[in-house]
């Protein structure tokens, strides 16, 4: 099974991978740091190939040595990059079904409350605050994935 993990906190991706890893031998992890690689990966819905997709709500768009700027028509900048990427997921019927995990240091009633402003689908979507222990996170992991 493959994970993609959208989070540029590499200090968070290397603690999660090492978890993740050691409990499911069988998940594979990809990490995906910036919005923009985001995007780009999923240009082709095909090729879009992880069973789950653990998103920050706080990405950056592009990788800081990179001089690319973000289209000025994205909404809510770094504050609502994950919730952008659960958007342009949602776009493509095929993944729309794809189990996604929201981790943030907002609490959860302020992502509930980005996702609802949006109009987003809740049913495949399980939101884990960064606060939590990383228990917690290989719990939500598991519910959303129960074959792994």
């Amino acid at each position: 099974m493959k994970c993609a993990l959208v989070d540029d906190d590499p200090l968070f991706n290397e603690e999660v991978i090492r978890e993740l890893g050691g409990r499911f031998k069988n998940l594979q992890i990809e990490v995906i740091k910036t919005e923009k690689e985001f995007r780009e990966r999923l240009a082709d819905p095909a090729k879009f190939n992880f069973d789950l997709v653990i998103l920050d709500v706080m990405v950056h768009w592009a990788d800081q040595s990179e001089e690319s700027l973000p289209d000025p028509t994205l909404k809510g900048g770094y504050f609502r990059a994950g919730i952008r990427c659960l958007e342009e997921i949602l776009k493509h019927p095929e993944l729309a079904a794809r189990p996604v995990i929201i981790h943030s240091a907002l609490d959860e009633d302020q992502i509930l409350a980005k996702v609802r402003e949006q109009k987003l689908a809740e049913d495949h979507l399980a939101i884990v605050s960064k606060r939590s222990n990383l228990d917690t996170f290989c719990e939500a992991v598991q519910k959303q994935l129960p074959a792994i």
